[in-house]
């Protein structure tokens, strides 16, 4: 009796583990995430110094 070509690969492969995925091959990577700009709820309190820079050109004075 001839077995399909299915048949046969079938045979090769070793019982899958429940749970577990197969995994990843050596040097295979993922493919780069979008990365999207963060929105902060509360704006990064600054110095009181940054607030209100002291005019250093001569026209503002």
């Amino acid at each position: 009796m001839r077995l399909s070509s299915k048949a046969k690969i079938r045979h090769q492969i070793p019982p899958k583990l429940r749970g577990k995925s197969p995994g990843r091959s050596k040097g295979d990577r993922l493919p780069p995430r979008i990365r999207y700009p963060t929105v902060k709820k509360h704006p990064s309190k600054r110095k009181k110094a940054e607030k209100n820079p002291v005019p250093t050109h001569p026209i503002a004075i």
